[in-house]
């Protein structure tokens, strides 16, 4: 500590921020509910302080984040939470937010940039957010503060987190059991009984859960206000398929490493049904297609390492060819053969293929989708592309791309061959030269065609 001209300084940033904790904690009035708060992150700049003050005085500390946070804060921590249940964020960027030991630097830089990806700053400010409460508990619990208070909603169970953090964070779960809005389990760090008694408590406030599915936590979600929904491990498909109707506001729905041989029944609100390494027979995706096309609003479906097997099953194949099936924007990843082959002559509606070895498997049953809309191309792309696309289609969309400029000349030279419009989107491409990597390219460079 220094001292001039009737003024002190710190040396330490904690000394001061810990004698401003005992300076609010000590307070005989109310301070905090005449704060005034410079942004949405100021909860976050003034963590350390908040921290302290959890040791000295929970209530106090409960009430000072309540009047530092806002409702746009809030919004953007439930954002974040549904992004990541939904795996629509940048994995670098996750692992570098959970093992960085300072990223409000970022957070507050971000402050007035609107051009800062908002999905990202969502992320950032989610992790602090609990990070800072995590914190807060544990100071709370080693100063012997016997009755906490610590209001909290959403919970991630990161695989990063050590054995303490994760106690904490189980602690604060159990004493907002019955106001959870996320409920995130990237690990089994619960217990079967005690996620049963979160999902009993918070049957109204529940929105999101990711957990392994056990027949007891599948029949618990019956009835529940849930709208997004991650289930990891074998499912009962006859069970789930009994509870998935009654969960009346569900828009979301991912299930990973399971074997599909049955019919699923769907909520008619979802809008997004994404499988991940999962095997599924033909009959059962048939019947899938089937079902998201009789919805009356458009569905996404997302295949990602989805294996098909028993594709020489054709009982719904006349059915398939019957229906419409426009409203339905398909995404695949690392498909087979035999998914590909399922597609054929249907009337899917957008279609996105997220490898280049998924363009190329599906290069011929592109020219059968009779009424594809938009076609997405992911991928790395060195020949001549040689697509044969549907007649149908009016957009082409690059949202990541790596290809050679004969290779996107040679695309847009059969854009142009169809006999109408078509709208070719250039989001995120790279091009190289095909005649530094693989030699000389056997095409005309100065062919000329009207791209008009």
């Amino acid at each position: 500590m220094e001292f001039q001209d009737s003024q002190f300084s710190f040396i330490h940033d904690t000394a001061q921020e810990f004698l401003a904790a005992f300076h609010i904690a000590n307070l005989k009035h109310d301070i905090v509910s005449q704060l005034k708060t410079k942004n949405q992150q100021y909860v976050l700049e003034m963590s350390q302080t908040v921290i302290y003050l959890f040791g000295l005085d929970c209530e106090k500390a409960n009430k000072l984040i309540n009047r530092l946070i806002n409702a746009h804060f809030l919004n953007d921590i439930s954002h974040r939470q549904s992004v990541y249940i939904k795996k629509f964020y940048n994995q670098e960027h996750l692992l570098s937010c959970q093992t960085e030991t300072d990223i409000m630097g970022n957070v507050v830089k971000s402050k007035h940039d609107d051009q800062r990806d908002y999905n990202a700053r969502c992320l950032e400010l989610s992790v602090l957010f609990q990070r800072m409460i995590i914190a807060g508990c544990i100071e709370a619990e080693v100063s012997g503060q016997t009755e906490m208070c610590l209001q909290c909603r959403d919970f991630t169970f990161y695989d990063y987190l050590n054995y303490m953090d994760s106690k904490a964070l189980k602690t604060l779960l159990m004493l907002n059991k019955s106001d959870v809005r996320s409920l995130i389990l990237e690990r089994n760090v619960l217990q079967t009984s005690e996620i049963l008694i979160v999902l009993q408590h918070s049957t109204v406030s529940l929105k999101r859960v990711k957990t392994t599915v056990t027949p007891e936590i599948n029949k618990a979600l019956q009835q529940t206000s849930i709208e997004e929904l991650h289930c990891i491990g074998k499912i009962d498909v006859p069970s789930l398929s009994l509870v998935l109707p009654s969960l009346s506001y569900l828009t979301y729905l991912h299930i990973e490493e399971s074997t599909f041989k049955d019919k699923i029944v769907l909520p008619d609100t979802v809008k997004h049904f994404s499988l991940f390494t999962c095997t599924c027979n033909s009959v059962f995706l048939q019947r899938l297609l089937l079902h998201l096309s009789s919805f009356k609003h458009d569905v996404q479906c997302d295949l990602r390492l989805v294996s098909a097997t028993d594709c020489n099953t054709h009982l719904f194949e006349s059915e398939i060819l019957a229906s419409d099936m426009s409203n339905i924007t398909l995404s695949v990843k690392q498909g087979n053969t035999e998914l590909y082959g399922l597609l054929r002559c249907t009337s899917i509606g957008k279609l996105a293929l997220l490898t280049d070895d998924d363009v190329a498997l599906a290069s011929n049953i592109l020219s059968t989708l009779s009424k594809i809309k938009q076609l997405y191309l992911h991928g790395t792309f060195m020949n001549l592309c040689y697509l044969s696309l549907p007649a149908a289609v009016q957009c082409v969309s690059l949202p990541q791309v790596v290809c050679t400029y004969e290779w996107l000349c040679s695309l847009l030279i059969t854009l142009s061959s169809l006999d109408h419009h078509v709208q070719c989107e250039l989001w995120d491409v790279e091009l190289s030269s095909y005649d530094e990597a693989c030699g000389e390219i056997p095409i005309q460079k100065n062919l000329t065609c009207d791209l008009k």
